[in-house]
């Protein structure tokens, strides 16, 4: 789905609009999100306990990383890397906790960033699918790559 704004009225009414359409939501589906506070609301209000929502791992880290200086971001995207990559859920927020302790004595910011729906990344985990689904649904990317496509050839209608 594509709206012109991320704000929870925008994508309540768009998400309303899918069900209104005949977009069948039993007995639960998966939504991969970008950070947008107002997309996630948008889908736990109208689609309540049915979604399950996979966070955009690159985003997440892209974000956390930010905060840090620039001496130290190219090994701590490396270490979020390889939790996201580990293959079962326990195994990666065991990781991911490690590196919010060695945050806490680096940048208080980054642990905000971290810490902030630390589990929405790991949904694919949660559910035991990160194995056969982790490749296309761990990040946005390939649906903004494909958006970006699609934009390539209809924004130039007039």
């Amino acid at each position: 789905m594509q709206t012109g704004a991320e704000s929870e009225r925008v994508c309540r009414e768009m998400l309303e609009g899918l069900l209104e359409r005949g977009l069948r939501v039993e007995p639960g589906f998966l939504c991969v999100i970008d950070g947008s506070k107002g997309i996630r609301k948008a889908i736990y209000g109208v689609f309540e306990n049915r979604a399950f929502i996979q966070r955009c791992q690159w985003q997440k880290r892209e974000n956390m990383v930010g905060y840090l200086p620039k001496g130290i971001q190219a090994s701590m995207r490396r270490k979020l890397q390889e939790a996201y990559q580990e293959p079962t859920y326990e195994m990666a927020k065991e990781k991911l906790l490690k590196i919010l302790k060695e945050l806490q004595l680096i940048n208080q910011s980054a642990v905000g960033g971290l810490d902030e729906g630390l589990d929405e990344p790991l949904t694919l985990h949660r559910l035991g699918l990160f194995r056969e689904l982790g490749n296309s649904f761990k990040t946005t990317n390939c649906i903004e790559s494909l958006m970006a496509h699609v934009g390539q050839r209809t924004d130039k209608v007039d």
